[in-house]
């Protein structure tokens, strides 16, 4: 893979799903520190930042840098990141084909580091021999 189409570091390391979504007798709803996640991802973003469009499928490599060792699930905070990318990052999560996720330590700085490629049409599941696939399933 060359170079990302886009690749970004924010200042903050998503909290867990847990924190940021309730479920209610209504459905399931986004809590206050959701909002505040997504304000903060918001003014993060440069200016003029267009998402890959709706069409292409893509790669997301993301590393999560803590500044301690506490004890994470790595999963925890993926849906709050790939949400926070619709329409922002990429049209929409389901462009997603392959992910990469790293949890690491950083004692200066928790951060988040997001880096998008647009893949070729033949590099996704839709277009891939089953026979080299079905191992994985």
């Amino acid at each position: 893979m060359n170079t990302a189409d886009i690749d970004l570091d924010f200042d903050f390391v998503p909290l867990s799903v847990n924190a940021l979504y309730r479920i209610a007798r209504r459905g399931l709803y986004k809590t206050a520190k959701w909002h505040q996640l997504k304000d903060q991802f918001l003014t993060s973003l440069p200016l003029g930042l267009k998402p890959i469009e709706l069409h292409s499928p893509i790669a997301v490599s993301i590393h999560m840098y803590y500044s301690d060792r506490r004890k994470r699930d790595i999963d925890n905070p993926l849906k709050a990141l790939l949400d926070l990318g619709n329409g922002t990052l990429w049209a929409d999560d389901s462009q997603i084909v392959q992910l990469s996720v790293h949890k690491l330590i950083d004692r200066n700085r928790a951060h988040t580091r997001i880096a998008v490629h647009r893949l070729a049409p033949d590099l996704t599941p839709d277009t891939a021999d089953s026979s080299n696939t079905s191992a994985l399933l």
